[in-house]
Formats: structure tokens, sequence, C-alpha cells
């Protein structure tokens, strides 16, 4: 059973995020036993899958809501290149996102928890969009199965 305390808010979730991501890149990570380091390269996967879908999902609401219109942006696009600092290029991959996580709700879930890479569930989304819609939620469901089961 775990020790850590979980957030009670998005504030103190994202200062605890930030804080372990600042000591992990601060740390020395020769001083690690090769196990430490492969432990830790699993599970920075793991919370990059998951951090794109928590921005995906944040991404959702603020486009959906046009909380990009209160910094008189013209969309969740420019915004984030204006007040994040982004590419042009980054920012069109995390509204990519968007338009995937509603499309393929199941590869957004599987990342989510962490499950699914990043990288193979972009895959996975840019083969079953090219089926029928009526046919995707099933040819998702087995291909995130086939990737979890290896």
């Amino acid at each position: 059973m775990s020790s850590v305390v979980p957030p009670a808010s998005a504030d103190q979730a994202l200062e605890m995020l930030t804080v372990a991501l600042g000591y992990l890149a601060e740390a020395d990570a020769t001083a690690m036993t090769a196990e430490e380091q492969a432990r830790c390269l699993r599970v920075l996967e793991r919370a990059n899958s998951t951090g794109i879908a928590a921005r995906t999902s944040v991404l959702s609401a603020f486009a959906a809501g046009r909380g990009y219109s209160a910094d008189a942006d013209y969309s969740p696009r420019a915004w984030l290149i204006h007040k994040t600092g982004v590419t042009k290029g980054a920012a069109v991959g995390y509204t990519a996102w968007v338009r995937r996580a509603d499309e393929h709700p199941r590869m957004q879930a599987a990342m989510a928890a962490g499950d699914l890479p990043e990288s193979v569930a972009r895959i996975l989304c840019q083969w079953t969009s090219r089926l029928p819609e009526d046919q995707r939620d099933a040819a998702d469901d087995k291909l995130v199965a086939a990737a979890l089961g290896g």
C-alpha cells in the first residue's frame, strides 16, 4: 500500500507533479543502479502517457468552453502558442489529441491509466481511423487489449 497522500485539488496535484519531476531532473542518475534507472524509465513512460491524457482532457474542456477567448486568442492552438510558449508543431500535436480522444475514447482511457504509451496509441488511432465509424470502437478495444497483452 502506498504511503503517498493523493492531492486534494488540481493546484496541489500540479505542485506535486512539478516537485516530483524537478527532483528526477536534478537527481544524479549515474548514482542510481541499473534497476533504479530502468524503473525510472518505465514509470516516466507511464507518466508521459497519463500526462498526455490529462492535458488532452483539460484542453478539450478549455476548447469547448472557449477559455482561450478570455485572452483574445482565436483558437486553442493559438492560445497554446502565445500563452504556453510551445511551437506551432507542438500545439498542433496537442490539439490533435483532443480530436483523437473524442474519436477513440478507449485509447484515451488506456493512456490515462498509463497502460498504453502515447506512440503506440497514436499508431493504433491511425489504423482504426480508417475504419467505418461504427466499427472503430470494437477495433480499438481489440487493439488495446492486444497491445496490453504484449
